[in-house]
């Protein structure tokens, strides 16, 4: 079995997401951002947090590995 993986901060246990599915939602974030940014010039707003929100993901699933701390609220950098 294989050991569970901590927070370097906090110590606590470290929960799993899948990488893949970060990755898929992180694309069709940016995918749709780009796409309300180029055909719906009103919702600069929305494509603006809709592109930072896929490119948190994008990160949490590359340098993060999945990996999400309940207690301290971040992923740790890997």
């Amino acid at each position: 079995m294989q050991a569970e993986a901590r927070c370097p901060t906090c110590g606590s246990v470290l929960v799993q997401k899948p990488r893949w599915r970060l990755i898929l939602v992180a694309v069709l974030m940016l995918g749709f951002s780009t796409a309300l940014f180029h055909f719906v010039h009103g919702f600069r707003f929305v494509t603006f947090t809709l592109g930072l929100t896929g490119c948190y993901l994008f990160a949490w699933a590359v340098l993060g590995k999945g990996g999400w701390c309940r207690q301290c609220k971040r992923f740790p950098l890997s």
